[in-house]
């Protein structure tokens, strides 16, 4: 969580299990064990651009460090194209795209290869953590699926 003056600004949630239930669409993805799932990230408008999400992944690097993680799994939905241009930035790679369909309150999923149409899963395991951590140092210095 990031705060500004006692209000929070920012926050992002790490699941290290082996799958996490992505609650707006209910679709169970899976989590590889050596994986961490960055997930449901908020920062306020006022507050972006401005090294609070290159913190977050600061963090995360230091944390994967620490339980021998060497990648990390995201979700992002489509439309959000400040969300992908940025992950793509540092790295992460479309791995599935996830076709939704919500019929009745019966939700069907497909997962194709990345597409870039839909929801994307992105992966970020081209670098070790360590490299990760010294990316987001440097910037910070300078600056659904199966």
């Amino acid at each position: 969580m990031a705060r500004v003056d006692g209000h929070i600004v920012g926050y992002e949630w790490f699941c290290e299990s082996d799958a996490h239930c992505e609650a707006l669409w209910g679709l169970s993805i899976s989590i590889p064990g050596d994986f961490v799932y960055a997930y449901d990230a908020y920062i306020d408008p006022a507050y972006r651009n401005s090294g609070i999400w290159l913190r977050f992944k600061a963090y995360l690097a230091n944390r994967m460090r620490e339980s021998g993680k060497r990648g990390v799994l995201t979700f992002v939905d489509y439309g959000n194209w400040p969300s992908l241009r940025t992950h793509l930035r540092f790295g992460f790679e479309p791995a599935e795209t996830v076709l939704a369909l919500n019929v009745l309150g019966m939700k069907i999923f497909r997962t194709v290869k990345t597409l870039r149409t839909t929801a994307y899963v992105l992966v970020y395991s081209a670098m070790t953590h360590h490299a990760l951590a010294v990316r987001v140092a440097h910037a910070i210095a300078t600056v659904r699926v199966r």
